[in-house]
């Protein structure tokens, strides 16, 4: 017994005697590392850092890549670039703000930091204005609070080989939407196994480019169906194209269940030849140039014209986020401030986003030209009717996009009338923008276009 217990008495001598010794060896491995670390923070002794946080995306590596240059050719600033998982960016962002230890120039998207005044005024800064318009601004009551830097716009593609098989002209695109119907009803005669039309319908950005973007040139209307001259959401101009694809869905011209599927899956049916006609965005030429190369010929233009249009423009899709700078740089010293500048400037400048433009996989609407020589599907990048919605309160306004959805599939399918759905969006929006208001305390009389501009 007394054996027993020596053998065990020994063995916790022994197992503590190993933890110890492990212990010790982390503890000396760390010191080493952080000795390392220090030796080769060395060089940025004599820089400023300017810290610049951006959630990861497809353009992260670009972004390593172009911050490791202006690194190497600037002597007294340097990036310190931090990439984010999306599910973690936010939070990590708010909380360092708070705490503040955060970025000085950072992707955002949410309302609560501009209420705490962590986001600084752009006025304040000194921007380069030939990197920049006035419009490519998003603003909270009135005053810019950051930098629209990449945008969707849409296209209307069609797989050239299911035209030719229903014997329509490869060449030309239904040039109306009453022409895409007829243009359908073809290709389900003559191609039965195909779907003739498809587009996203899942998430609120979906309902944006299927729904908004078709009716932009019925009304002072933007995607978002903010009328900017009237100051307030008004989705009456959306009656035509939801009667299009009602008419469309009890015809089966489109998908039975076209609410199901998100746009990877929409890809991957165009990719498979099992679509004719497709509502695009420019995402999708990145998808569709480098990991899902399409084996048949595609034409792509900008969508059919709607009955009553009143113009022939379209809209970026604004993107929720949009580079900003933090109200904490304006504590710091006239010379770290002409850091952060500098940094910022290059970051919107022409060179940087034509760059990102070359990867096909991001579109900036502060490129003055966009033409890419050789480019795969360049006709993605033509936005010469293209706007940004500058005067659009949507990524502020507190609301329920899923009911948004549901209420305009339940139009599409049938099950409530358009009349009555478009009545019940009006009503919907107009809870939000009180809500907002009495809240948030956003003045929606600063999304109206009193100057003749964002129009």
């Amino acid at each position: 017994m007394k054996k027993m217990n020596r053998k065990i008495y020994l063995t916790v001598i022994l197992i503590i005697c190993i933890m110890l010794v492990t212990t010790s060896l982390i503890y000396c491995m760390r010191l080493l590392k952080q000795k390392e670390n220090n030796e080769d923070y060395d060089f940025l002794k004599d820089k400023t850092i300017v810290r610049v946080w951006l959630p990861k995306d497809k353009i992260s590596s670009t972004r390593g890549y172009q911050a490791k240059k202006f690194n190497d050719e600037h002597k007294d600033i340097y990036i310190m670039l931090g990439l984010f998982d999306n599910r973690d960016y936010d939070n990590i962002l708010k909380t360092s703000l708070a705490a503040e230890k955060g970025p000085d120039i950072m992707m955002y998207s949410f309302f609560e930091l501009i209420k705490e005044n962590k986001i600084e005024n752009l006025n304040n800064m000194n921007l380069n204005k030939d990197n920049i318009r006035e419009g490519d601004f998003v603003y909270y009551n009135k005053i810019p609070v950051g930098v629209r830097l990449y945008e969707e716009n849409v296209k209307l593609v069609w797989n050239k080989e299911i035209f030719k098989k229903a014997g329509l002209e490869e060449e030309r695109p239904p040039k109306t939407w009453n022409e895409l119907v007829e243009y359908s009803k073809k290709i389900k005669e003559k191609c039965p196994g195909v779907i003739p039309f498809q587009f996203p319908i899942k998430y609120y950005e979906d309902f944006k480019t299927s729904i908004g973007e078709p009716s932009v040139n019925l009304d002072n209307i933007y995607t978002s169906f903010w009328n900017y001259e009237k100051g307030e959401y008004n989705f009456n101009s959306a009656e035509q194209i939801l009667n299009i694809y009602r008419n469309m869905y009890k015809e089966g011209l489109i998908n039975k269940d076209f609410d199901k599927k998100g746009k990877n899956d929409l890809r991957t049916d165009f990719y498979k030849g099992n679509i004719a006609m497709h509502l695009s965005t420019f995402e999708d030429k990145g998808y569709f140039s480098n990991i899902v190369p399409l084996n048949f010929e595609i034409g792509i233009c900008n969508l059919p014209e709607i009955s009553g249009s009143k113009g022939n423009k379209s809209y970026y899709l604004s993107n929720s986020n949009f580079l900003s700078i933090s109200a904490s740089v304006m504590e710091k010293s006239d010379k770290e401030k002409e850091a952060v500048n500098e940094v910022f400037n290059w970051l919107i400048s022409q060179e940087v986003n034509k760059e990102v433009l070359k990867t096909r996989m991001a579109l900036s609407p502060t490129l003055k030209n966009t033409d890419i020589k050789g480019d795969t599907y360049r006709e993605y990048n033509d936005v010469y009717n293209c706007e940004t919605e500058t005067l659009d309160p949507s990524i502020f306004i507190s609301r329920n996009s899923e009911k948004t959805m549901e209420v305009c599939i339940d139009a599409i399918k049938g099950k409530k009338s358009i009349e009555e759905s478009i009545k019940n969006l009006n009503s919907m929006y107009k809870e939000y923008c009180n809500f907002t208001v009495k809240y948030r305390k956003i003045q929606l009389d600063s999304f109206k276009n009193d100057k003749n501009k964002g129009s």
